[in-house]
């Protein structure tokens, strides 16, 4: 856990171990999500969809066209 003192102009500066925890570097987009009053979420959107690539992938199993594939079956 980490305490930031709000600046002047409501800046905050977001300490060392959050931006490595998420991950990342100057010029990616970082998502404020308020959940209700006092409780906020932090989400890195410097990821891509390419990064997904084989997250599905299990040794021995067939891989399926994307033609093949319905939510409706």
């Amino acid at each position: 856990m980490s305490d930031v003192i709000v600046g002047p102009n409501g800046e905050l500066e977001i300490p060392k171990e959050i931006i490595e925890a998420l991950n990342v570097r100057p010029g990616d987009l970082v998502r404020f999500s308020v959940f209700r009053p006092g409780v906020v979420s932090i989400l890195a959107k410097n990821r891509s969809i390419q990064d997904l690539a084989g997250a599905l992938y299990r040794e021995g199993q067939t891989p399926v066209p994307v033609e093949k594939m319905s939510p409706w079956d």
